[in-house]
């Protein structure tokens, strides 16, 4: 099974992050699925609590929910509050919230 993670995170912004946001995914994945995980590279992806910046970040996760799909990901799993693409999406999704202790 493909998986396609999107974080609403900037990975050059969020230090270890991107290290423990992995290492919790290889932990809870099944033998045999691979999870893809993509963050905001083209603006943004500093802070999701203004909904501003989740405006501002729509775009690059509605193309990433169509590259998904083209690329025959089995669903797409977003860690944000977007949901404008849920009916862009032939593929199943899931908007999930992902908290992590220190």
């Amino acid at each position: 099974m493909k998986l396609w993670y999107q974080s609403m995170t900037r990975r050059s912004q969020w230090g270890t992050y991107p290290a423990v946001l992995r290492g919790i995914l290889d932990q809870v994945k099944d033998a045999g699925t691979e999870i893809h995980v993509a963050g905001i590279t083209e603006i943004g992806g500093v802070g999701d609590q203004y909904r501003y910046l989740e405006f501002l970040e729509t775009g690059e996760v509605l193309k990433n929910v169509h590259r998904a799909q083209n690329e025959g990901f089995d669903a797409f799993l977003a860690a944000c509050r977007t949901r404008d693409f849920r009916s862009n999406l032939a593929t199943p999704v899931a908007v999930i919230e992902l908290s992590v202790a220190p």
